[in-house]
């Protein structure tokens, strides 16, 4: 069965949907399926975003790590995927590390690849646990 570029695009944000309820494994399984998919370009690296950060979410920080590290080398603009990668290297015990990348975030301002994930970054201000 072929599946159509907007047809993958609901696929995504059902996925996404999943992972605001804390059905990350769920969200996860779909997010890689649609790695190789027809996805939106502009939703490549959200979707990438999601993805490390599920996985660092059900404890994989090492392929939360890999996955984020690309993603931040193949779209350096779309700073967002930094802060989940400082997320991952926090866990990781690399706070030096963390901490640079959300220093060269806030040194931004406001960034639509960062405004993207505002709520999801106010919620871990107050949640995130190292």
């Amino acid at each position: 069965m072929h599946v159509n570029r907007s047809q993958t695009d609901q696929i995504f944000l059902q996925a996404i949907e999943l992972d605001s309820q804390n059905q990350e494994r769920q969200a996860i399984e779909i997010f890689k399926s649609l790695l190789e998919s027809d996805l939106s370009p502009q939703n490549k690296p959200i979707l990438l975003a999601f993805l490390g950060n599920s996985l660092r979410e059900i404890g994989e920080y090492q392929e939360s790590l890999s996955i984020l590290e690309k993603a931040v080398s193949d779209y350096p603009d779309f700073f967002g995927l930094k802060i989940f990668l400082a997320m991952t290297l926090s866990k990781l015990g690399q706070h030096q590390k963390a901490m640079r990348y959300c220093l060269e975030i806030a040194a931004l301002g406001e960034h639509k690849s960062v405004s993207y994930f505002k709520n999801s970054f106010k919620y871990y201000a107050y949640s995130f646990e190292v």
